[in-house]
């Protein structure tokens, strides 16, 4: 009898230890599975119980090193995210910030070569302008010595004379030259009879009228070709000369690094840059050449 309340005793207390160990292994996975979401079991990280063991011997705990796992708090986790994402956005926005920079320095180019040709359209309109101005002003001389020609077939030369005497010279022997000789010399000694001096003159001119004649048939021959290409060329750069004064005077107000920018668009050369920096102010000109010299060394270079 007292072997078998022995038995049963021992019996009880291995099903006791048992039920314990079970409990804590339970309770262990419950707080592993907690503290880490189901993505470990306690059997997993086996090495780190053997190194914690370890580390407890006194002659192994100097060679191994033991670093036990530290559950983060809510506020700490989170302030790591927040962190996290608070530096993502740093170096997004310091991105967007270096990529508006760019596309500034690329409008500010933009600009820049928009205000050369904005000018050069100034000089071919102005030049346009003044050739039109010029035949104009021929074809009204031309008009108007033709009608004169007309007045004076049509009337007595002595009813002419004082009339004649307010016409310049030129005019007078343009006319006279377009005339019958004759009339021209009826008109000739009705003008002597009131200023004899004009008339000498105009007899004078009469001799090289004809070349007059040609030239001003010439310049209006000339005006109405200019004008027609001019028309055709109104959105060319039509001088070299005037393209780079106009290039100059621009660089003359931008930035270094901008005016820069400008000339690698524009693939200048070395020659043409030094007309460009001879033409702008001498102070813009001198940093334009130290920053040239400092960052862009192959505008100075010869192109093969």
């Amino acid at each position: 009898m007292p072997g078998k309340r022995k038995g049963f005793f021992v019996a009880f207390l291995v099903t006791l230890l048992v039920l314990i160990i079970l409990f804590m292994y339970g309770y262990v996975s419950f707080e592993i599975n907690r503290m880490y979401g189901g993505r470990m079991s306690p059997f997993e990280d086996w090495r780190s119980y053997i190194a914690f063991l370890a580390s407890k011997v006194p002659f192994l705990k100097d060679r191994i090193t033991y670093q036990p796992l530290r559950a983060e708090s809510p506020a700490e986790y989170y302030s790591r995210i927040y962190q996290r994402y608070i530096e993502i956005y740093t170096q997004k926005i310091e991105e967007l910030t270096r990529k508006g920079k760019e596309i500034e320095e690329k409008m500010k180019v933009m600009e820049t070569q928009k205000s050369v040709v904005d000018k050069m359209l100034e000089e071919v309109q102005s030049l346009k302008s003044q050739l039109i101005e010029e035949k104009n002003r021929l074809e009204s001389y031309e008009k108007q010595v033709d009608e004169l020609v007309n007045v004076l077939l049509n009337t007595d030369p002595r009813n002419l004379a004082s009339a004649l005497n307010n016409v310049d010279d030129k005019t007078l022997a343009v006319i006279f030259k377009r005339t019958d000789p004759t009339y021209a010399g009826e008109f000739l000694e009705a003008l002597s009879g009131v200023n004899p001096q004009k008339a000498a003159r105009v007899m004078e001119m009469m001799v090289g009228v004809d070349n007059t004649i040609e030239r001003l048939e010439s310049l209006m021959e000339q005006a109405k070709s200019s004008i027609e290409e001019m028309t055709k060329k109104e959105a060319q750069l039509f001088s070299r000369e005037t393209y780079l004064k106009v290039v100059a005077d621009a660089l003359n107000n931008v930035s270094p690094e901008v005016a820069v920018e400008f000339l690698k668009k524009e693939n200048v050369d070395p020659e043409t840059l030094r007309i460009i920096l001879s033409m702008m102010d001498r102070e813009r000109a001198s940093a334009l050449v130290q920053y040239i010299v400092q960052n862009a060394m192959e505008l100075l270079e010869e192109k093969e």
